[in-house]
């Protein structure tokens, strides 16, 4: 019996057995992303189906499901055979949402803002950035990491890196948030007025705007004002939803294991460390979306031209075979070759800047309040319900005793 009929074979088993009221679904066969008990603690379900291969289809979503380590790792560097393209562009048509030479030509135009010494000069911000919200917030009884720390922490972060000073960053979080959770093409549609409102000031902005940079390079790297529209929100969206998630990710790991907690508190220099092993840990980025073309398959698994495919970072690097004890953190894991940040041509432009954000705002945290501490039970711990992205919605931690700065 082939893999194909394997599953979908399995899939009519998973059906009647997720007919019946509050069956939650079995371990070993998991095929609803959407159930609860999925979105809250996706790894089990996803091991147990990786241990019965790597790839799978999953009728009731029509989707191919890819959940092997190096099955993941091909695919990211294969655009010939899975593309970013989608049959309707969504968001960013020029660089996430394109595939080589188009989008080679968009990620050499943006490479100078992210390189090590271009993010390395955000770090006095950044850090002033934590530190301010971490005193602001010190003689709370409890404070929410995820509202209170992470977001204006990582929005500020990102503002300086646009350009944009801090009454124009608190403006324009002021203005997308009026628009709820679940409104999220009226923030979008928001945001692209916003972009589109920068770009044609962008002959007047300041030389540090990066409107300005985009829009004026004179070095043959300048980009339409469509395209730089499209990257201004790129980079506001990108650059803060992820590394807000990858922020409250790392402090909970953090509550979550006192000997870890003593470890890096003991020598901070295990910081970096820490942040990749979060990062694999749990991925803000879940599920990657990629087309099937002509020729494409996964461990010998022919997908169809035109099939939605899912490259499962989360289940990838927790595979074990790539990564021993894998849902253990361990700080001396090296080399950590986590996909989290991606490979290949679609590998995340920001991953440097993302890197230091976290280091710096758990560096920032450690030193502040070394004595917080959770203010609510972690086990109340809820997620968005989206299998595509991992993003807690509260963590609410009490400071504790602050320390001398």
């Amino acid at each position: 019996m082939s893999l194909y009929e394997r599953t979908i074979r399995l899939a009519s088993r998973l059906r009647r057995l997720l007919a019946r009221p509050g069956a939650p679904p079995p371990h070993a066969e998991v095929v609803d992303l959407l159930h609860p008990g999925v979105i809250h603690d996706p790894y089990p379900y996803y091991a147990a189906l990786r241990e019965r291969g790597p790839v799978h289809f999953l009728p009731e979503r029509e989707l191919w499901l890819v959940v092997g380590y190096e099955e993941v790792s091909r695919a990211f560097k294969d655009p010939t055979h899975f593309s970013s393209v989608r049959p309707q562009v969504r968001f960013d048509p020029i660089l996430n949402e394109a595939d080589p030479p188009d989008q080679t030509r968009v990620r050499r135009a943006i490479a100078p803002y992210f390189t090590a010494a271009a993010v390395e000069a955000l770090e006095g911000h950044a850090r002033a950035c934590a530190a301010e919200l971490l005193a602001a917030n010190a003689g709370r009884a409890e404070v929410d990491m995820v509202g209170d720390f992470a977001t204006p922490y990582v929005e500020r972060v990102v503002g300086g890196f646009l350009g944009l000073t801090r009454e124009e960053c608190e403006a324009l979080r002021a203005r997308l948030a009026r628009h709820p959770e679940e409104a999220q093409e009226a923030r979008f549609q928001d945001l692209h007025e916003w972009a589109q409102e920068q770009v044609a000031r962008a002959a007047e902005a300041p030389p540090h705007s990066m409107a300005g940079r985009l829009f004026r390079a004179g070095d043959g790297t300048a980009h339409t004002p469509e395209e730089a529209t499209g990257l201004l929100k790129l980079f506001w969206v990108a650059g803060i939803t992820t590394t807000v998630r990858l922020v409250a990710a790392a402090v909970l790991q953090l509550l979550r294991d006192p000997e870890l907690r003593r470890a890096v508190q003991a020598d901070p220099a295990w910081v970096p460390a820490l942040v990749e092993e979060a990062a694999r840990m749990d991925p803000p980025e879940f599920l990657i979306w990629r087309v099937a073309r002509p020729g494409a398959e996964v461990a010998g698994v022919a997908i169809p031209p035109g099939a939605e495919v899912r490259l499962c970072v989360g289940a990838a690097n927790r595979d074990p075979a790539r990564f021993p004890d894998p849902d253990r953190l361990v700080l001396e894991r090296a080399p950590n070759p986590h996909l989290t940040f991606g490979s290949g041509p679609h590998v995340c432009p920001g991953a440097r800047l993302a890197r230091l954000q976290v280091r710096v705002a758990l560096e920032e945290l450690l030193a502040a309040w070394p004595g917080f501490h959770e203010a609510r039970p972690l086990s109340t711990l809820t997620y968005a319900p989206s299998p595509n992205y991992r993003a807690l919605n509260e963590l609410f931690v009490s400071p504790g005793g602050t320390a001398a700065r």
